[in-house]
């Protein structure tokens, strides 16, 4: 789900983690992204925003290293972006299904295609996850199922806290799928919308970022507003537009379904066979 678009915020998810992971590990720390992803998109967006800040002249800027399973059973690392400060930390992706460049279409790892290679697969990657979960500070998973053998094995086997999942739900609540990430040892984080999944990801670099420097407050409109002030007003203004944003195209249809009917004349069931683009602006 890394690149579900949601119409009013297209593709934000992949640049808020990809700004997250290079913010993070260019204080000094390790960022680790495990992915079952074949391709590299993240991988490019990454680049994409190093090579921003690089322009620009700032260069703390840590190291990118891609990881893929190979043949022999081995993880084989390659680093591919060289960390401009010495005190930066490093971003590894690790490819746990196989790798297949957008540019050349040529694959790297072993590709997981079907049950076999899963199979043979499914010890290396259960350990990878597993010293994944015992070095790093925090884990979150996010596009994963929590019934994915390799990543529930490897969380029953450690132990450890701020471990969290992050995953879609209309009713911001599902019994089933709290209780089985609280039995993992993880702290479910539901929301109602891919819009809110990627602005989690934007909040905690912020957030991050107002650590680090020690600033108090978030300044905006040079008033500056205290942090915890503007995640309760994002809080409180999502919750009175979400419902219009979930039930935006049942208004947009049922509005084309009364006005085309008395335009063409004809009963709204006809309609089915007329197809209409409808272009809407964001601001004004």
């Amino acid at each position: 789900c890394l690149y579900a678009r949601a119409p009013w915020r297209d593709g934000y998810l992949m640049r808020n983690i990809a700004q997250l992971a290079i913010a993070s590990a260019a204080s000094g720390v390790d960022v680790r992204i495990l992915t079952t992803n074949y391709d590299d998109y993240l991988e490019a967006e990454i680049r994409r925003i190093y090579k921003l800040i690089a322009d620009q002249g700032d260069y703390g800027l840590p190291s990118l290293t891609i990881e893929v399973l190979s043949d022999s059973g081995k993880w084989s690392s390659t680093k591919v972006l060289g960390a401009k400060s010495g005190t930066a930390g490093r971003i590894i992706v690790t490819y746990l299904h196989g790798r297949v460049s957008q540019r050349s279409s040529k694959s790297r790892g072993v590709l997981v295609l079907n049950e076999q290679s899963y199979g043979l697969t499914y010890s290396s990657t259960r350990t990878v996850i597993e010293n994944a979960l015992r070095s790093d500070d925090a884990f979150v998973i996010v596009g994963s199922s929590l019934g994915d053998h390799p990543l529930v094995h490897a969380l029953s086997a450690t132990s450890g806290s701020n471990r969290y999942v992050l995953f879609k739900n209309a009713d911001y609540h599902d019994p089933v799928d709290g209780s089985r990430a609280r039995h993992l040892g993880l702290v479910p984080l539901a929301v109602r919308s891919y819009g809110q999944l990627s602005s989690f990801f934007e909040e905690v670099r912020i957030a991050r970022s107002l650590v680090k420097h020690g600033a108090p407050a978030y300044p905006a409109g040079g008033t500056g507003v205290a942090y915890s002030e503007r995640i309760d007003r994002w809080a409180d203004k999502f919750k009175i537009t979400e419902d219009l944003l979930l039930r935006i195209h049942e208004f947009v249809r049922n509005w084309y379904e009364t006005s085309l009917s008395g335009l063409l004349k004809c009963n709204p069931s006809l309609l089915r066979d007329v197809r209409v683009e409808a272009w809407a602006r964001v601001a004004p």
